[in-house]
């Protein structure tokens, strides 16, 4: 009876079908594992200078692996805290952790200037330097061979906050979506399912497909009242799409020129002539892409000032560049226990490079 129950849910589009649990095995396993493993990325190894995604499992984790070392932490905040009383709760949780591993050091990176001020004024060390700024462009970026079949694309994972049914009158429309640790809402899933259930859905796929993807369609959405930078946004634009938003704070706007950019009233008929209008303005995709990428520059410049900052502080040279130990976002999924084994790989990167 129960399969019946649930092969009768996932016909009618109130649960993600096989192929959604299929493709989201990966951070199902995480779920399983929440201590285990994280996003992360080591910069350096002498000192010890790591990239994590997110205080929380990410920071904990990996001060446990680094403890008995000096190690620097960059933390990127997905979620700005929206008044003075938050930014002092994250002041206070990272003394404690502090308190616990004294050889640890935090240096927010903010997505949003107010976010920075904030955690300044509760006494952190924190830099405006957006997230999306860390994406590759040379993996997201206009495919002129491809042919446009889809009126708009929202990427966005399976959680209330991003808001999909505003996209219900769309007709022409892609959602890709994933699964995360946040994930645990199954009425808004449900929910989300059936509204959409005109639209071609898409689950977890590489980068390279995630590109081929925008590329198949002609405008991007961004639907949130709030979150952080929205990596989706800007790979968007470095695609070549003009991008639909409604009314957000958490700094994905950061990167956004009126021109390529509709803001519209949060609202689904709203939405729906926003992408028409954006889809008769007919832009070119690499002024979209241009005037982006002219805009990440300084947010680069102040992630490198951050890690020679780090480096002349501990006696060494200051001689990163921005490539230097690049990826894609600067994290990874991956174990904490193989944090010495990349501080290792890191270090003989740059005795190679300086030799």
């Amino acid at each position: 009876m129960l399969l019946q129950r649930l092969s009768r849910l996932i016909r009618e589009r109130r649960l993600p079908d096989a192929r959604y649990w299929f493709a989201n095995r990966d951070l199902l396993w995480r779920e399983l594992s929440l201590s285990r493993s994280g996003a992360w990325h080591v910069l350096c190894a002498e000192p010890v200078i790591v990239y994590a995604m997110e205080f929380g499992r990410e920071v904990e984790g990996l001060a446990r692996r680094l403890r008995g070392r000096p190690a620097w932490l960059l933390v990127s905040n997905p979620w700005i805290p929206r008044s003075s009383a938050e930014a002092h709760t994250l002041a206070q949780r990272t003394a404690e952790l502090q308190a616990r591993y004294p050889r640890l050091s935090i240096v927010y990176l903010c997505n949003d200037a107010d976010e920075a001020a904030a955690l300044v004024a509760a006494g952190l060390h924190a830099r405006f330097c957006n997230q999306n700024a860390l994406l590759d462009e040379r993996l997201f970026r206009p495919l002129p061979g491809v042919p446009k079949t889809t009126d708009a694309i929202y990427i966005a994972q399976l959680i209330a906050y991003k808001r999909h049914y505003l996209a219900r009158d769309i007709q022409s429309l892609v959602v890709k979506t994933y699964l995360s640790g946040a994930t645990r809402d199954r009425r808004y899933m449900q929910q989300a399912i059936k509204e959409l259930q005109h639209a071609r859905w898409v689950y977890r796929c590489s980068d390279e497909a995630v590109c081929v993807l925008i590329n198949t369609c002609r405008v991007g959405l961004c639907l949130s009242a709030g979150e952080g930078g929205m990596y989706a946004s800007m790979e968007y634009m470095l695609c070549g799409l003009p991008v639909v938003t409604t009314p957000s704070v958490g700094g994905r706007e950061v990167f956004y020129h009126d021109d390529h950019v509709l803001t519209v009233d949060p609202d689904p008929a709203s939405v729906r002539l926003g992408v028409g209008e954006m889809i008769r303005r007919d832009l070119e995709p690499d002024r979209i892409r241009n005037a982006a990428l002219a805009r990440v520059t300084p947010h680069r410049d102040t992630f490198v000032d951050v890690v020679n900052g780090i480096l002349a502080g501990a006696g060494k040279a200051p001689t990163f560049r921005w490539g230097d130990r690049f990826i894609n976002k600067m994290w990874k999924e991956r174990p904490f226990r193989l944090v010495s084994r990349e501080c290792l790989a890191a270090g003989t990167a740059r005795r190679e490079d300086q030799g």
